[in-house]
């Protein structure tokens, strides 16, 4: 299938062409409801998120997505080794809702 680093994403179309290409044996999922659910319930899944590498290039980093919380509030992160692709919080209204986060990196998860 030959490296995908000189892959030109353009389109949703050219990504989603990309994906359909790799079979997984696992199921992915986008349901960001049963994302946080269990998130809510304490676990870290593991999923994928879209980040830019260059100045047309999207690739996917595999990451862990987990709740943290804070003095007062909590925090939904997803991301690998320090750097966050995706944050929410019930804190800062000014950030993006869950979902929204969720869905500006493409997020998918491994469901159980």
């Amino acid at each position: 299938m030959g490296s995908s680093s000189n892959i030109n994403f353009n389109s949703t179309a050219k990504i989603i062409k990309i994906q359909e290409e790799y079979k997984n044996p696992y199921k992915l999922s986008k349901d960001y409801n049963r994302l946080k659910h269990l998130l809510d319930e304490g676990y870290e899944i593991v999923c994928f998120a879209n980040y830019h590498s260059g100045s047309d290039n999207i690739c996917r980093d595999i990451c862990i997505a987990r709740k943290t919380e804070h003095d007062n509030y909590y925090c939904y992160e997803v991301g690998a080794r320090g750097i966050w692709y995706a944050k929410s919080n019930t804190h800062n209204t000014k950030y993006f809702s869950f979902n929204e986060a969720m869905e500006n990196v493409n997020v998918e998860f491994i469901d159980i």
